[in-house]
């Protein structure tokens, strides 16, 4: 359209534009049924999930990986009850920065229900 007074190869233009508009609704559709299809259908693989995540939760490899970790490394480590414990960093520590460990410390906890919760 280099002349916009002219309307030659509007039409064309909106034929255009309204195509691409319903493929995109198509698109649009057929995808929020298929969500809705896999929320209200997704029954057993859900269930399957959510027992291989509760077992995972019963594992106790990652909350004995972690603290013989926070103790190597030279992490404080401050039981505080309910499942949390507070890591502030030490002066004896291996490495001067631990990552994700701020300067005053952070309070964790291994169980879901807590972590959700906070």
């Amino acid at each position: 359209m280099r002349r916009p007074e002219s309307t030659d190869g509007f039409d064309d233009l909106i034929k255009s534009c309204r195509q691409q508009h319903d493929a995109l609704k198509a698109q649009l559709e057929q995808g929020r049924d298929r969500l809705l299809e896999i929320h209200s259908n997704g029954g057993e693989k859900a269930q399957a999930l959510a027992e291989s995540i509760e077992e995972q939760d019963d594992d106790t490899s990652l909350i004995a990986f972690s603290m013989n970790l926070f103790d190597i490394v030279g992490i404080n480590q401050d039981d505080r009850g309910e499942n949390l414990i507070v890591l502030t960093p030490s002066d004896h520590m291996l490495v001067p920065d631990f990552p994700g460990l701020p300067e005053d410390g952070c309070t964790i906890t291994f169980e879901r229900d807590v972590a959700l919760s906070a």
